[in-house]
């Protein structure tokens, strides 16, 4: 009842912020939702105040790769003369509240708990992946979200559950810190690649992938796309080329959405000669002319036209 009660006073924008800032506050909601002894209801409830608390900049810095996951190799102590040191055996590994909070957001994010709250956390963290006052790049570097995040757009999931994992994805792509990164890191450019292709296999069987699924994915990639370290790499990516072209000649939504990630590849000079050699001018073409697409699409298929025919001039 009193984390309710909490929760309903953080739905005021001026109790969110002192709440923020509030340690003992945020260490209680906290240690609530980690707390697996807890009921579940509990449980949740905490996690959804966590949220509230961490878009008001309760949650600055949440990044723990620097924290190691091991303990280090015990070394003689200069004061004690011990290996290992027990002079200092009572002190504990700090772990600053912002890494708590986020331990506790990644709470709403397992199996444990229903479809309903995941797909909400998952919000909050797009949210906060978006937040001017917040640094995405941080959020990211926290392993139990990057984990959870990235485990949440496996294809078992629930339909609303990998939209919003994938919307998520989407909004850390956004991040200029993160593009090189996330397009370098396996998992995460299998995850993109996969939710984007036309068809999914569970237990055997192919499915259908939604519209919804493969156009987070492809503008996940549209982002990724826009840093010139990405670009040449992922033009030489066979799987992504596949997974364009078929969402090309799909037609409708993720036509357009493919067609921005092709764009933006056709920014790099060293990707034109190959582009050229694989038809693309012609696909430029047709879409710059097609009235389906919105007239920016439009325009920026015919910008990139134009640069694969002076790519074929320079040649």
């Amino acid at each position: 009842l009193a984390v309710t009660i909490f929760a309903c006073l953080a739905t005021c924008e001026e109790n969110r912020h002192p709440m923020a800032k509030d340690f003992d506050l945020r260490h209680v909601i906290a240690s609530a939702a980690l707390d697996v002894d807890r009921p579940i209801l509990l449980r949740e409830r905490a996690v959804l105040l966590l949220g509230s608390l961490a878009l008001a900049g309760g949650c600055f810095d949440p990044s723990d790769d620097g924290v190691p996951t091991e303990p280090p190799s015990p070394t003689t102590c200069e004061e004690c003369g011990c290996c290992p040191c027990v002079c200092k055996a009572g002190d504990k590994v700090w772990l600053n509240e912002d890494i708590h909070i986020c331990h506790g957001l990644a709470v709403g994010l397992g199996k444990e708990v229903s479809s309903f709250l995941r797909a909400k956390t998952l919000g909050i963290l797009c949210s906060m992946a978006t937040a001017s006052t917040l640094d995405a790049s941080r959020l990211w570097r926290n392993r139990r979200i990057r984990t959870a995040v990235i485990d949440t757009c496996d294809v078992n999931e629930t339909e609303e559950v990998r939209v919003a994992a994938l919307e998520a994805l989407w909004a850390f792509s956004a991040c200029d810190l993160l593009q090189e990164g996330l397009w370098a890191e396996a998992k995460v450019r299998n995850t993109l690649l996969k939710a984007a292709e036309g068809s999914k296999e569970v237990n055997g069987a192919l499915f259908q992938q939604s519209v919804d699924i493969r156009g987070r994915a492809l503008r996940a990639l549209a982002n990724l796309a826009t840093s010139l370290n990405n670009q040449r790499t992922m033009w030489c990516n066979q799987h992504l080329s596949l997974v364009l072209l078929e969402a090309v000649s799909a037609g409708g939504i993720v036509r357009a959405d493919a067609m921005d990630v092709l764009v933006e590849l056709s920014k790099n000079w060293t990707n034109r000669p190959g582009m050229v050699a694989a038809g693309l001018s012609n696909l430029f073409r047709a879409a710059a002319d097609d009235e389906g697409l919105q007239s920016d699409e439009r325009r920026n298929c015919q910008f990139a036209c134009e640069r694969l025919a002076a790519a074929v001039e320079c040649s």
